[in-house]
């Protein structure tokens, strides 16, 4: 039985984007998710395409927007509560350097993997604000983005999507579409006891 996803709370309201208010695609034909080819932080290339046929969540962050760095911990506590034999989370920092990524990400345990795109990520996917989040069904399409950690309720709406998207088994995957080892690694992860209180904090 598919194992089912645990609500995370927030106790606190979040803080909103570093530039533009939420958005969703509800009322449009969705967009196919671009393939792009990452560089992970480890230096490994991976195209985010590979991650068909689970529902996916693409964050793109930066470690000098204050409201990313209270968004990642709560989607990193998130994460772990989820089946990631049908969901995937990928985090994609478009700092200037690699090197402001890495030393951000090495300051809390990321169970997902995480990837430096830089600038030109914007206008791959166009957004205009920070932090920007995609959810992508099992096919492909774009169904939600989301700007910024701005209110429970926006939060609540994360979930909600990202849930009603999961497909109901895991998918069939081959050699060349297998899923980044330390993603499929954190399927045996315990969840993290609790929230932080104070999200909004750096």
């Amino acid at each position: 039985m598919p194992r089912r996803a645990r609500r995370i709370p927030i106790f606190a309201l979040l803080i909103a984007a570093c530039g533009s208010p939420g958005a969703d695609r509800s009322g449009s034909e969705p967009d196919i998710l671009p393939s792009v080819d990452l560089v992970g932080l480890d230096g490994d290339t991976v195209r985010l395409t590979e991650q068909r046929g689970k529902t996916l969540l693409v964050n793109f962050w930066a470690s000098w927007c204050a409201p990313c760095r209270g968004e990642l911990p709560a989607l990193a506590a998130y994460y772990r509560t989820l089946d990631t034999a049908r969901v995937a989370f990928v985090g994609i920092s478009v700092d200037d350097t690699r090197e402001a990524a890495v030393e951000f990400i090495a300051s809390f345990d990321a169970p997902y993997p995480w990837f430096h795109a830089g600038p030109p990520i914007q206008g791959v996917f166009g957004f205009i604000g920070l932090p920007y989040t995609l959810i992508v069904d099992p096919h492909g399409r774009i169904v939600t983005e989301i700007y910024g950690f701005g209110s429970v309720a926006e939060w609540e709406r994360l979930q909600r999507t990202l849930e009603a998207h999961m497909p109901d088994v895991p998918p069939v995957r081959d050699s060349a579409s297998a899923t980044p080892a330390r993603d499929s690694a954190t399927a045996s992860r315990a969840p993290d006891p609790a929230l932080p209180t104070a999200l909004g904090a750096s």
